[in-house]
């Protein structure tokens, strides 16, 4: 699996979990609040994910001298 791919499964997730938040019903804090966690857990994994992909591609032109 590509970085790619797990940041695409990650807003795929991502995409689901506000769904659910939609379909809640009123006096259902507590588990908007899981959600909420769930939600605020992607987004730091992608951004994660992310700077390691922009980090690796910094690296490679580097090495290789591509600007």
């Amino acid at each position: 699996m590509t970085y790619k791919d797990i940041i695409l499964s990650l807003n795929m997730i991502e995409a689901e979990l506000n769904d659910a938040v939609l379909m809640l019903g009123p006096g259902s804090s507590e588990s908007q609040l899981s959600i909420d966690c769930a939600v605020n857990g992607i987004n730091e994994l992608r951004h994660n994910l992310e700077s390691k992909v922009s980090r690796e591609q910094k690296d490679h032109n580097e090495l290789y001298n591509i600007k």
